[in-house]
């Protein structure tokens, strides 16, 4: 009833107070509309209880002014919380198209100044193509890209799905021709490399898509197969995703079966609780990063491994969003998270609202990085206009060195930024492509600079006994 009465508040306050006379406006929507409400109830003869009163309001509000449609649902939605939200058609559709992206399915690796293929993602169109692992891409969509970086190569496959692209590729002394059709791919939410020898770094952007788990798994037994028996395990700045895939990780790194993990609680106290399989892999130590942006899944993942003593958390106090929404589907292809549970551990602590407090605090510290010097653009001068432009690509990472002359580096660059900023592709440095890089340059300048103190403190604590 509370809930009914918020919401047309919340209406007449945003819609309709502009047509209320100078004296209604003195006095706040909330307690005008509470005013009138209290009067009806009071005094019509028909005897209905406010619920009803409220309801039959809000279907003939939607009757008499659809174009509020989006406005009352969204007042509905969040109504009750600042977690749960509501998406139109469109929305919802781009939302499931963002842990997904339009690739050929092959990751990278920069070797000798040339970018060669590194992964073939299994059934992607690059498998299936038949491109291999070693395989060298010397041009892209008829760019020259044999001497490119990889963010260049990167920006340039990618692509709409179902969207075609043409590559080059040297295999040996042979040069051979594919077309192919981008697919919605997963993207990598999953990183890892060496610290020591004995000590494996995995950054977690997000614990989205249905890839996740894979990918987690192949940081992990990639390295198991090697010397590595310590983890240090990056959540920060992860704003959460599945529950399903952070227990999957959990579990993953218990050896002990049968172990509480954690139980979401819903409206009525019915619990759905979470135990380990016993079928993670022994590991020495983990260590977990976390910071204020670390927000609710990635604040489970961090609970519930400081909850059993199985890792040391450093960083900063997480976000406190203790709450998990449950995905809600509607007849015209809209949908809603809905917060319905409830997170608490074995002891029936929660950190909602409070956060994850690390076991060994620390904040990074804003650094003075000089910005590096560049020459202005001497539009007069092409030798000098180039070399300006090269200055701007090296420090942003499309090319690798500084260059008085044109090459096709440069244009490979330069289709790549227009690719992923939607600029026509043609290589050329034409006025909008210019304004966008002096755009991106005059933002980087303005950035602030952080040591990584947390992982300087979270590898000497990874590294004791």
């Amino acid at each position: 009833m509370k809930t009914l009465k918020k919401i047309l508040c919340v209406i007449i306050i945003i819609c309709f107070i502009p047509i209320f006379s100078a004296s209604a406006e003195e006095t706040s929507g909330t307690s005008l509309f509470e005013e009138i409400l209290d009067a009806y109830l009071d005094t019509h003869l028909d005897g209905r209880s406010e619920s009803e009163v409220l309801k039959a309001t809000l279907l003939k509000l939607i009757e008499d002014h659809p174009e509020l449609l989006n406005e009352i649902i969204d007042a509905l939605i969040g109504s009750g919380d600042k977690y749960s939200f509501y998406m139109s058609p469109e929305e919802y559709l781009k939302f499931q198209n963002q842990t997904t992206y339009g690739g050929i399915g092959i990751q990278l690796r920069p070797d000798a100044d040339k970018p060669l293929i590194d992964v073939v993602t299994p059934s992607g169109p690059a498998q299936i193509a038949g491109i291999k692992v070693g395989d060298q891409i010397v041009e892209i969509d008829g760019f020259d890209v044999s001497a490119s970086t990889v963010i260049v190569c990167s920006g340039l496959l990618r692509g709409e799905t179902g969207a075609p692209v043409r590559l080059k590729i040297k295999r040996g002394d042979e040069i051979l021709s594919f077309s192919l059709v981008r697919k919605n791919l997963p993207s990598q939410v999953v990183s890892f490399h060496y610290i020591d020898s004995d000590i494996l770094y995995i950054k977690i952007s997000s614990f989205l898509g249905s890839d996740f788990l894979p990918q987690f798994v192949k940081a992990i037994d990639e390295y198991y197969r090697g010397s590595a028996t310590r983890y240090i395990i990056d959540l920060r700045d992860n704003a959460g995703g599945s529950v399903l895939n952070m227990l999957d990780m959990v579990n993953y790194l218990i050896t002990e079966p049968g172990l509480s993990l954690i139980s979401m609680f819903d409206k009525d106290g019915n619990d759905l609780s979470y135990y380990t399989t016993g079928r993670g892999l022994p590991v020495d130590k983990i260590v977990m990063l976390t910071n204020k942006n670390t927000v609710s899944a990635s604040e489970s993942a961090a609970f519930i491994m400081q909850g059993h003593d199985l890792a040391t958390i450093v960083g900063e106090t997480t976000y406190g969003k203790g709450v998990a929404q449950t995905l809600k589907k509607f007849s015209d292809g809209s949908a809603a998270y809905i917060v319905a549970y409830i997170f608490k551990d074995g002891k029936g602590e929660t950190y909602d609202g409070v956060g994850v407090i690390p076991d060994v605090p620390v904040s990074n510290n804003i650094i003075d990085v000089p910005f590096p010097k560049m020459d202005a653009f001497n539009h007069e001068n092409y030798t000098t206009a180039i070399h300006a432009l090269s200055q701007r690509l090296v420090y942003l990472g499309y090319i690798r060195d500084y260059t008085d002359t044109w090459n096709l580096e440069i244009t490979a660059a330069l289709a790549a930024i227009q690719k992923t900023s939607e600029l026509p592709m043609t290589g050329e440095l034409d006025l909008y492509t210019f304004q966008h890089i002096t755009d991106i340059i005059n933002i980087k300048k303005v950035q602030n600079h952080y040591d990584d103190l947390q992982l300087e403190t979270a590898i000497a604590e990874v590294r004791k006994p």
